[in-house]
C-alpha cells in the first residue's frame, strides 16, 4: 500500500512536469513566431498588421499590444498569459500567472 501511495505521488509530479514542459514549448514557439512577425514589421512598419498578427498568435486583443517608436527604435510589448499550465500546483496565484514580452528593434526603413 505504501508503494502505491508513493508511486501515485511520483506519477502526479511527473505529469505536472510533463504538462509544464509542453506549455513551455508552445510558449516558445509562439514567441518565435511573434519575433519573426516583428522582424518583418521592422522592414514594412505596418503597425495595424503587426497588431493583428501578434494578437492572433498570442491569443490577446490588439489593444493589449503596445507599439512605441523612440527615434529609430521600435519597442513592442505583448502580454503573455498562462505561463504555468497548473499555477496552483506550483503555489502561484492564478492572477499572477502572466507577464509581458518586450522586443526592441531598430527600424530598417530609411526616412
Amino acid at each position: 500500500m505504501k508503494q502505491l501511495i508513493t508511486m501515485t505521488a511520483c506519477l502526479l509530479l511527473l505529469m505536472a512536469l510533463l504538462s509544464q514542459f509542453v506549455q513551455n514549448q508552445k510558449l516558445l514557439m509562439d514567441l518565435e513566431s511573434c519575433s519573426h512577425q516583428v522582424d518583418i514589421f521592422c522592414v514594412t512598419e505596418d503597425v495595424p498588421a503587426l497588431r493583428r498578427s501578434l494578437g492572433k498568435i498570442m491569443n490577446c486583443s490588439e489593444g493589449e499590444i503596445t507599439i512605441e517608436r523612440e527615434a529609430s527604435l521600435w519597442v513592442i510589448q505583448v502580454p503573455v498569459k498562462k505561463i504555468l499550465i497548473t499555477p496552483s500546483f506550483w503555489g502561484v496565484k492564478k492572477e499572477d500567472n502572466h507577464g509581458v514580452y518586450v522586443w526592441e528593434r531598430e527600424s530598417t526603413v530609411n526616412e
